[in-house]
């Protein structure tokens, strides 16, 4: 349960609660400004979090094992017509 807030919560503190700190112009990182490059970074590090939530949340895995098991169904009938 601690993992899951943690990895919510690191999405927003990157963003929104770094801000201060990181609204700067210089050092320029790959030719960006390093506030556009600690956006762009947080997009990424975002993408990772809530793929991390969506592998540990075990309605999901459930629900896709059931989908699968039912389009395995669907495509053995289809092939037997």
């Amino acid at each position: 349960m601690a993992l899951r807030i943690f990895l919510t919560a690191v999405p927003f503190i990157w963003i929104i609660g770094a801000l201060p700190w990181v609204n700067r112009v210089h050092p320029m990182i790959f030719g960006v400004p390093f506030l556009a490059f600690w956006i762009q970074l947080g997009v990424i590090i975002s993408v990772f979090c809530i793929h991390t939530l969506y592998m540990i949340d075990k309605k999901n895995h459930a629900k896709a094992d059931a989908e699968a098991a039912e389009h395995a169904l669907d495509g053995h009938k289809s092939k037997e017509n």
